[in-house]
């Protein structure tokens, strides 16, 4: 039996079509307010399953490749680093139009 696996190809994810209604529906409003406002989104993990104490931050690179022709700062700790609970692993500045489609796919990298 052919398995087939529903998962977002590279396109889709670039041209953020794999993100949750509400981002996009943010961004209609921004539009219809004639917003735009530079922010700083801070991506963290408040806390790890069956209490962990700590984790290793994995899918950097690939957060940087979508990230990387955006017009936007980004500082993150290096791959492979330990971090903690509500610790900052990575932080995004800039328009929040700019990025706001990717946040769900960030998140999931």
């Amino acid at each position: 039996m052919d398995k087939k696996f529903h998962i977002a190809t590279a396109k889709d994810i670039t041209d953020g079509k794999v993100t949750d209604v509400y981002f996009r529906r943010a961004l209609e409003i921004l539009d219809a307010k004639k917003i735009r406002s530079r922010v700083k989104a801070e991506f963290v993990v408040k806390r790890f399953p069956e209490n962990y104490p700590w984790a290793v931050l994995a899918g950097l690179d690939e957060a940087l490749a979508l990230l990387s022709t955006l017009p936007v700062k980004v500082k993150a700790m290096p791959e492979g680093s330990v971090f903690y609970p509500s610790e900052p692993v990575m932080v995004v500045e800039g328009e929040y139009r700019d990025f706001a489609i990717h946040e769900t796919a960030l998140l999931g990298l």
